[in-house]
């Protein structure tokens, strides 16, 4: 009996730690297997700033999920991004390695990482994980995914968070059982704060803040959908952001030109499955590069750290609470680069930072995070010791590769980009303006840029389109030809004079300085800065224009196609579908014998009035009109062909004309809304908005329910002061169903949409 005992007592002995050690979450089963292995949810953010999380101490309420989140796991409270760029951060999270080592260093034109680097996600795939990759952006995915059995990412520059947290669920709910590593990338809140309802119309003066609550809103979706799959308990949940954003910090509107702490320090929160570590606070300087090692360490995966690892192995703090043992980490930027301005290399510890350029900067972090040190001698008297460290971190990172020397030879040279950081500031409010729609405000903040930096070709471009944009065409015209003979790679210029040509009446001119170029295929260009998101779109639409105009509707439903598919809001996807349509329509009755059913007339005018195109309108009824109908089927074609020449008066700026032909066609019964609607956008372009208002009003007796009719008198009317009448007809607009929230938050309604008349047309969901 005795021996029975001691043989139990001993299989306890044994077989306790062995059980303990199998059934632990992350840890090591033979063959370098994970024993228990959890899903690894990893959310990046793209641009997300710390002071505007719950989590890191603000009470703006604009992250509850997060902040939840963070309630149930870690936070790094001094985390850190070595390049202020998102390609090259995210470079940096996948490889643990520095912007010099891995060699992706700019963000325009994309630079995928090289086949020699090793990924997180290629750890996990050899570990027997599945990969999926769900981004904002297909620029993220080449050469940045590399590892991923599955990427998701739209063909356009940009899609809501929301899109891709959806497609990342789906995806994870097809994979009952198996260990899945999922990366959710959320574009919010990276330009050009264009947030989705409801939180564009709560915080309609901060769009910033209302990208950072649409961030935090996909967010609780993902929660809500790994609860729902029964997954989210037994996670890694990994939160973080690459980059910070400035919002004005030491001058920088948003990100990637300077080193500022609001661009470089970013949230990081890290939940455990089950909760096992509440690690808390986790005090010390961390880096986004010791995500890698510090995962293939807790999941026990096979690990690649080698001598020139930059990233750091956290565990320990993870799961004992201990500080970082970090004590220094690389920083730079190439962002200044484009602007002809120099490269900034720099050192961040964590109570002090230099930075390189031109010219030296010491910034004493607990006393003034935002401006350098006040005082020359101290100033003085810390650069260099902090240089020798940035010089030892570039040689033990690089060595035998790069000398610090050869480094500082790059970044020296060139104007600063401090004392010329009004540019780019202009720049970005000028253009965010712009692709938001208020080309006032886009002008205004343009003013004083032309005369300070009278050279710059993005202030020559930037101004030429906001003279499309107010109409000034012509004007615009000579301004965009002009940049494109010194800089032919300017693709903005390049679309933008397109745009021009077509408004002057020049499809075939349109064409040919389209030419070869195509947006998904670039790698020189001159971009405007901050990029325009709807370039791909507006490239695809005005190629799609000038086809239809020199009589090739076929060509041109192809292009409108591509616009679909590239187009980055509702209204460009709605528009490229009624494209598409007429020019699939016009195409297909051209290849019928040109003989028109009375029932076809007018389809075959409308179709040309939605692509602009009179004169193929007019040569296809003529040319399908038989010398023998009957004369009631010939007046039909007359009074249809009367909307044709109005639409050709317009376009030639002969707005008088246009205006008394429309006035007879609708005497004649066949005037329909939108040709009201064109005429007074063109009337509103030659800047005669009065004139616009009229020819609104004057269809409202013909259409007294058109909800969209009231939403473009309450627009044009915006601008007028008292906006009595614009509030009148805005309520009218939501009370007959007027539904589209992009276009009601655009200038000059937006400010309207939060009067008392109307907000309570707005439910949870969008207008109602």
């Amino acid at each position: 009996m005795q021996r029975r005992l001691g043989y139990i007592l001993l299989a306890l002995i044994v077989l306790v730690p062995l059980a303990i050690l199998v059934l632990r979450p992350g840890r090591e089963a033979g063959d370098g297997a994970p024993a228990t292995r959890a899903d690894v949810i990893l959310i990046t953010i793209d641009g997300l700033r710390c002071d505007h999380l719950g989590a890191y101490g603000s009470d703006r309420g604009l992250t509850p999920h997060i902040d939840a989140l963070a309630e149930e796991g870690a936070l790094f409270v001094d985390a850190v991004t070595p390049v202020p760029l998102t390609a090259p951060a995210l470079a940096s999270l996948w490889t643990g390695r520095v912007p010099i080592q891995h060699q992706v260093r700019g963000q325009l034109p994309p630079v995928g990482l090289s086949s020699e680097e090793t990924t997180l996600a290629e750890v996990f795939r050899t570990a027997g994980y599945a990969t999926g990759a769900f981004l904002s952006s297909s620029s993220l995915g080449e050469g940045l995914a590399q590892g991923f059995d599955s990427l998701d990412a739209p063909p356009g520059p940009l899609r809501p968070g929301a899109a891709s947290v959806s497609a990342a669920l789906e995806w994870l709910g097809s994979r009952p059982g198996r260990p899945c590593f999922l990366w959710a990338h959320i574009a919010e809140p990276e330009g050009p704060w264009r947030a989705p309802f409801p939180w564009s119309l709560r915080l309609i003066h901060d769009p910033y803040a209302a990208e950072v609550a649409a961030a935090d809103g996909a967010v609780g979706d993902l929660i809500e959908g790994l609860r729902s799959l029964d997954r989210y308990t037994s996670s890694h949940i990994i939160l973080l952001a690459p980059t910070g954003m400035a919002c004005g910090d030491e001058g920088e509107i948003e990100h990637g030109v300077l080193l500022s702490e609001s661009t470089l320090q970013v949230p990081w929160i890290w939940r455990f499955p089950d909760a096992e570590h509440r690690g808390g606070i986790i005090e010390g300087l961390v880096s986004i590069t010791d995500l890698k090692p510090t995962v293939e360490a807790i999941c026990r995966l096979p690990g690649t750290a080698g001598p020139t690892m930059e990233g750091h192995d956290l565990q320990t703090c993870l799961e004992d609470g201990d500080p970082s043992p970090r004590r220094q980490l690389l920083i730079e930027t190439l962002g200044p680069l484009p602007y002809g301005w120099s490269a900034l290399l720099g050192v961040r510890t964590t109570t002090h930072k230099l930075v390189l350029g031109s010219e030296a900067r010491v910034y004493d972090l607990e006393q003034d995070p935002l401006g350098p040190m006040a005082a020359k001698a101290e100033a003085e008297r810390r650069i260099e010791p902090m240089r020798r460290l940035l010089d030892e971190e570039i040689v033990r990172l690089c060595p035998g590769n790069l000398e610090a020397e050869t480094w500082f030879e790059v970044i020296q040279g060139r104007p600063d980009p401090y004392p010329e950081i009004g540019l780019c500031a202009g720049l970005v409010k000028a253009a965010r303006a712009l692709q938001n729609g208020n080309p006032e405000a886009a002008r205004r903040a343009s003013m004083n840029l032309e005369r300070r930096f009278p050279d710059s070709p993005r202030v020559h471009l930037l101004n030429g389109l906001i003279l499309l944009t107010q109409g000034k065409v012509e004007e615009a015209q000579r301004r965009l030809r002009a940049l494109l003979e010194p800089h032919p790679e300017a693709f903005d210029a390049r679309v933008g004079l397109a745009e021009c040509q077509l408004e002057l009446g020049e499809p075939a001119q349109a064409l040919i300085t389209l030419g070869p170029w195509n947006p998904d295929s670039l790698d020189v260009r001159l971009p405007l800065l901050p990029p325009d998101p709807d370039l791909p779109f507006r490239f695809w639409r005005a190629q799609g224009l000038a086809q239809a105009r020199v009589g090739d509707p076929e060509t041109a439903a192809y292009a409108f196609q591509e616009a679909g598919r590239v187009a980055v809001r509702a209204g460009q996807v709605k528009s490229a579908s009624r494209y598409d349509q007429a020019a699939r329509f016009l195409g297909d009755v051209l290849k019928q014998p040109m003989r028109l059913q009375p029932v076809q007339y007018p389809l075959v005018v409308r179709s040309a009035l939605d692509l602009d195109a009179p004169e193929l309108g007019r040569r296809m009824v003529s040319e399908g009109l038989p010398a023998t109908a009957p004369d009631r089927e010939r007046n039909l074609a007359r009074r249809l062909t009367g909307l044709l020449d109005a639409r050709t008066a317009a376009l030639k700026g002969r707005l008088q004309i246009a205006d008394q032909i429309l006035e007879q066609t609708q005497q004649d019964g066949v005037m329909e809304l939108d040709d009201c609607i064109a005429l007074a956008a063109l009337q509103e372009k030659a800047g005669r908005r009065g004139d616009a208002i009229r020819t609104l009003e004057r269809a409202v007796p013909a259409f007294p329910k058109s909800a969209e009719l009231h939403f473009q008198l309450a627009r044009v009317r915006a601008w007028e002061r008292p906006q009595e009448r614009a509030l009148i007809h805005l309520e009218t607009a939501l009370r007959l169903g007027f539904q589209d929230w992009e276009r009601l938050l655009q200038e000059p309604l937006r400010a309207l949409c939060t009067s008392d008349r109307v907000a309570h047309y707005w439910g949870e969901a969008g207008p109602s």
